[in-house]
């Protein structure tokens, strides 16, 4: 039996550093080159490129636009007004949904634990879904990450050195975190949410190793992950989003 880790999550919401400290307890991002890799950071984002390229292949299909090639705000509207056109796996053609299936068996098959992220992926979740039930022998756990949408909102501003971007992420992240809940909803097997605050990380981060059986390591942690990299900033926004992330939190209570 193999098992996949999958995050499923937005943009700026800790994906990359969880990634890479599940890869430093034992968990294989499998045999391929990373998006941003450079010869210091040869993890990169810890995006496996084939994943990457499919998504944006399917983001083009679906949406469009290449993720990121648009002003955030009119991205958020464009596929707000879709939201209701949802794809199917019968609109996608076989030789990218064969393509997908070799990528996620030369994942599989480097370890008896391995997982990927992209943040996109959430958003096609129907076609990685399809992938995963063509494959035997496979256990997916796919694990949610959350972050305020005042953080990730300041983040992507920082990250692209636009103020004025910060507002208009707002509608984006609403679509991710709607998305996620769905797939959180439906998900009938084990799953954890793993909190990218202060307060919770760690804990969350633990917890969410040790359930899908990997040995927690604290001095691996400490090595990885730099609190002071992180600004944390978790303030109430007028918008729907925050509705939205709050209901997010009652699952963690109980979960």
């Amino acid at each position: 039996m193999y098992k996949l880790i999958v995050f499923v999550t937005c943009q700026r919401t800790g994906s990359s550093i969880s990634a890479e400290i599940f890869y430093r307890h034992g968990m294989s991002l499998g045999p391929f080159s990373f998006f941003q890799a450079t010869p210091e950071k040869p993890l990169g984002l810890c995006e496996a490129i084939p994943i990457f390229q499919i998504d944006h292949t399917l983001h083009r299909i679906i949406y469009g636009f290449d993720e990121d090639s648009i002003h955030y705000k009119l991205a958020g509207q464009i596929m707000k007004n879709r939201e209701r056109l949802r794809p199917t796996i019968s609109q996608i053609k076989p030789d990218l949904i064969e393509h997908g299936k070799q990528v996620i068996q030369s994942l599989i098959e480097t370890s008896s634990i391995s997982g990927f992220k992209h943040p996109a992926s959430s958003l096609f979740w129907f076609f990685w879904s399809n992938i995963f039930s063509q494959l035997p022998n496979l256990d997916v756990y796919p694990i949610f990450l959350l972050r305020p949408p005042s953080g990730i909102a300041a983040s992507y501003a920082r990250r692209a050195d636009k103020p004025e971007f910060q507002n208009a992420m707002f509608d984006l992240v609403e679509i991710y975190l709607l998305r996620m809940l769905e797939i959180y909803r439906n998900w009938k097997g084990q799953k954890s949410i793993i909190r990218f605050t202060d307060e919770n990380y760690q804990n969350d981060l633990q917890t969410a190793m040790i359930n899908c059986g990997l040995k927690w390591n604290k001095e691996i942690y400490k090595q990885y992950y730099h609190p002071s990299v992180t600004v944390e900033i978790n303030e109430h926004v007028n918008h729907p989003v925050q509705g939205l992330y709050e209901h997010w939190l009652s699952y963690c209570s109980t979960k």
